[in-house]
């Protein structure tokens, strides 16, 4: 019933029994540690059987430093830590720029960390038996320097901000322990070395083919017995990551691989999509072959990532920075309680992630940390691009640093991500869903899957899965939804249905002929759109969850990538292959500007649905089985199954999308 709270740099709150007033002057009240500072009285008022007591002081609190204050009665109560650190002027003070995480050289090493609010931080080295005391230089910086050699050593820190010690991570570490026990000293120099360059890309959103994976999935029915990490680029005969450069695809979207929650990095037989975050800088052991060894995880992942270079395959990190798994435990949280996460005017966190916490990343140092993080994971381990979970919980200014940042490292970065608006508790014109504030970054077009696929809530038709499409609506999809460069296409994605799926749900019982008909239907009509096209594994051979719509924590048996269904399927992969080559090769499917898409494309006024691209080439858009015969000299670039032949006229008899490139004006 009794606390005190630092709720402001000149701000204490008592709280107080009712009966409080009997034998307490509330007038007398002193930070008795302090005869410099006075308190004032500025307001009190019963609630809830307690009294809520506001005092003023008379100059700045330390938020670092121990408080007691002393009643009439001559008790005391520590001052805990309040809503200080949700303040603005918390923000604007203890702001720091400077080097955080381990510095390791051979002589020695640094240790830093950041809280403007802890008591005490200790370092602890576990195998040495030894705990250092680091020292506070200001901003909230803590540090300590260690002689010696400390390479491969774990470590973590005993934090207090008020009356207990919690053990804490460190949230720049680069390596931990199975399962994040610890942390790991490690040196850079020692860890894998690229040999491959990067493969060229022009750097515009609509010159890539995006394929997303997870590594498990992904490599869960290849043989051998080598971590996931190495099977990624295991040199397989027609699958694995021979198929991905059959393919023609310009980048593979990998799923989470920082450090997360939801699996235990010693077995298998857990899974998850890791969407669990725990630690940032670190990378999950869970896909490597020695999740203990402080460099095992970091070798394979960079192995792979290297071999992907060589393939000509670029790589793009799947990353959640709109919530951690557990708040409680998250050390940016333990380090500073209270500045982590979004909260109401109530002080009550929000909750527009839907995992119980949304993280602040318009304050200055959270900011500051998912920007190095996306620098981090440029630089060292050469990620080509990034794909934001939640993106419009994000502030769209950090965003937009990390952007201008990573862009001065690799010119030929994508940024792109989920943009729809979700209420967070922060203006939403400051948000990443305010898509005018991030003009080159991409965004999940629901509207497009919608009008292809079909709703995966409420399994409304779309034009792919048996249903009839409002024409001006399939014209504004296939024109990249107004602006190509952000418009990012897709009709499946590990989460939701797969369009598999989605079709037998929608239209069941249908014969396997005329689902591979629908789903080339439903791919075609992504390659010929302007936008970003984005392909599932697998949905190119009839990829299934069993029905099952959100599968994050289902079995590898429900969420795996079936190499084996390619053969049944291989006229559909071929032809997917094959639209994008098209795709690669005439450059008027990947246009940049709305200008350019309008002054580019007309749309005809026969009953089959098409347009034409600068009077060069016209492409059909078929979703029936009509016999349908067009007059069209030229040459039939794609006719419905594969590319490149002389025609007199056009036969149309099944779905699919049919391109030509005409020898006459329109």
């Amino acid at each position: 019933m009794t606390a005190a709270y630092l709720e402001g740099y000149r701000e204490i709150k008592l709280l107080l029994p009712k009966s409080a007033n009997n034998d307490i002057d509330f007038d007398n009240v002193k930070l008795i540690n302090n005869e410099h500072i006075e308190l004032k009285l500025v307001d009190k008022y019963l609630n809830d059987n307690r009294w809520h007591v506001y005092y003023k002081t008379n100059c700045n609190l330390d938020p670092h430093l121990d408080y007691v204050i002393g009643l009439s009665n001559k008790s005391t109560i520590k001052v805990r830590l309040g809503r200080i650190t949700r303040t603005l002027e918390f923000d604007e003070i203890n702001y720091y720029d400077g080097p955080l995480g381990v510095e390791y050289h051979q002589e020695f090493t640094i240790f830093r960390t950041w809280s403007p609010v802890a008591k005490v931080v200790k370092l602890s080295l576990p195998y040495l038996k030894k705990n250092i005391d680091l020292t506070y230089k200001g901003k909230g910086l803590w540090e300590t320097k260690l002689e010696g050699d400390l390479e491969g050593q774990p470590y973590f820190y005993y934090v207090r901000v008020n009356e207990v010690f919690v053990k804490v991570l460190d949230p720049y570490a680069f390596a931990s322990t199975t399962n994040s026990l610890f942390n790991y000293v490690i040196d850079f120099n020692k860890t894998y070395q690229f040999q491959y360059p990067k493969p060229k890309f022009s750097g515009y959103n609509t010159d890539a083919v995006i394929c997303e994976m997870h590594l498990k999935d992904f490599s869960y029915t290849l043989e051998g017995d080598e971590s996931a990490y190495l099977k990624a680029f295991k040199e397989y005969n027609g699958v694995g990551i021979n198929y991905l450069k059959d393919m023609g695809i310009t980048h593979a979207q990998i799923m989470p691989v920082n450090t997360f929650y939801g699996v235990d990095e010693s077995f298998d037989i857990f899974y998850n999509w890791g969407y669990n975050p725990s630690e940032y800088f670190s990378i999950s052991g869970w896909f490597a072959t020695k999740p203990n060894d402080a460099y095992n995880r970091i070798n394979e992942f960079k192995m792979m990532i290297d071999n992907y270079h060589k393939k000509g395959i670029l790589v793009n990190l799947d990353v959640v920075f709109n919530h951690v798994f557990k708040q409680e435990t998250f050390s940016m949280n333990r380090l500073v309680p209270g500045y982590i996460f979004r909260t109401d005017l109530s002080g009550f966190m929000t909750n527009g992630s839907g995992c119980g916490n949304d993280i602040a990343t318009e304050h200055k140092m959270i900011s500051r940390f998912i920007v190095d993080n996306l620098v981090y994971f440029t630089e060292f381990y050469q990620i080509d691009g990034f794909r934001f979970d939640l993106m419009g919980l994000l502030d769209a200014k950090t965003l937009q640093t990390a952007y201008e940042k990573v862009k001065t490292i690799n010119p030929q970065t994508i940024f792109y991500g989920e943009g729809w608006y979700m209420k967070t508790g922060l203006d939403s014109n400051l948000l990443a869903s305010n898509r005018a504030l991030l003009p080159e970054f991409g965004y999940f077009n629901d509207f497009f899957r919608d009008c292809v696929k079909g709703n995966p809530f409420n399994l409304n038709k779309g034009l792919a899965t048996g249903g009839r499409i409002n024409k001006k609506n399939l014209m504004h999809a296939i024109m990249g939804s107004g602006n190509p460069i952000q418009s990012l296409n897709f009709i499946e994605c590990h989460d939701n249905y797969t369009i598999a799926d989605q079709i037998d749900l929608t239209l069941p019982n249908l014969p396997l002929d005329k689902k591979i008909d629908l789903l080339r239907l439903g791919i075609g009509i992504m390659f010929v759109s302007q936008g970003m096209p984005f392909i599932h594994l697998g949905m190119e051979f009839g990829r299934s969850k069993q029905g099952i719509s959100n599968s994050y924590k289902d079995s590898l048996e429900i969420n795996k990538v079936d190499w084996s269904l390619i053969s049944e399927y291989r006229d559909l992969v071929n032809s997917v292959k094959d639209l994008i080559s098209i795709r690669k090769e005439i450059p008027l499917f990947r246009l940049h500007t709305k200008e350019e898409v309008e002054s580019l494309i007309k749309f005809g006024n026969e009953e089959i649905f098409n347009y034409t691209l600068n009077n060069e080439y016209r492409i059909f858009i078929k979703d029936d089985y009509s016999f349908d015969e067009i007059y069209l000299k030229g040459t039939l670039i794609f006719d419905g199954l594969k590319k490149e032949e002389e025609i007199e006229n056009l036969v149309l008899t099944k779905p699919g999308v049919y391109i030509v490139k005409t020898k006459e004006a329109f």
